[in-house]
C-alpha cells in the first residue's frame, strides 16, 4: 500500500520541531528556515519512494524515478543551503567523524542505509548535532542515487 502524497507532507512538520528551538548561528533567517523544511520534506518523499514504489530491477526511464530526480534537483540548492548554515553549528563534531566512502552494492543495501538514518531523523531521542549529521547524510544517499540514476 502505497502512503498518500498528503500524508507524507503531514509528517515534515512534525520533523521540523524535532530540531527544536534552532541556534541563530545555524538558522538565522526565514529563507534558511524553509530551506530546512524542504530539506526535511524530500527525506521524507523518498522515504516513501524507496519503501513503497522502488524496486530492482530498477528502470531509471519511469515516471517515478523522472519524478524523483526533478525534485531533488529542482531543491538542490536547499540543500547546499542547510549544508552551509551547519558548518558553523558542526564545526567540532566535523572534526571526530571519520570520513568514509559510502558503496551500495544494490538498491536494498541504499535503501537500509538510508532507512537507518531516516530512523535517526525523526526520533525523538536523536541529539540536535546528530540529527543534523542524518539529516546531511540522507541528503547525499539522495545526491547519490540521482548520480546512479544519470548512468
Amino acid at each position: 500500500m502505497t502512503t498518500a502524497f498528503s500524508d507524507q507532507e503531514k509528517l515534515v512538520p512534525g520533523i521540523l520541531s524535532r530540531f527544536g528551538e534552532i541556534p541563530n548561528e545555524v538558522i538565522a533567517a526565514r529563507e534558511a528556515q524553509q530551506d530546512l523544511r524542504t530539506t526535511i520534506d524530500l527525506a521524507v518523499h523518498f522515504y516513501f519512494y524507496l519503501n513503497n514504489r522502488a524496486s530492482e530491477p530498477m528502470n531509471i526511464n519511469s515516471d517515478e524515478v523522472e519524478d524523483v530526480l526533478l525534485d531533488l534537483t529542482a531543491n538542490a540548492s536547499s540543500f547546499w543551503h542547510v549544508r552551509m548554515s551547519t558548518n558553523v553549528f558542526l564545526e567540532r563534531e566535523r572534526r571526530s567523524l571519520k570520513w568514509e566512502w559510502e558503496r551500495f552494492s544494490d538498491l536494498k543495501s541504499l535503501k537500509r542505509s538510508y532507512f537507518a538514518s531516516y530512523e535517526k531523523l525523526v526520533s525523538e531521542s536523536t541529539a540536535l548535532k546528530e540529527r543534523y549529521l542524518h539529516l546531511l547524510r540522507l541528503t547525499k544517499i539522495q545526491l547519490m542515487f540521482a548520480g546512479l540514476a544519470f548512468i
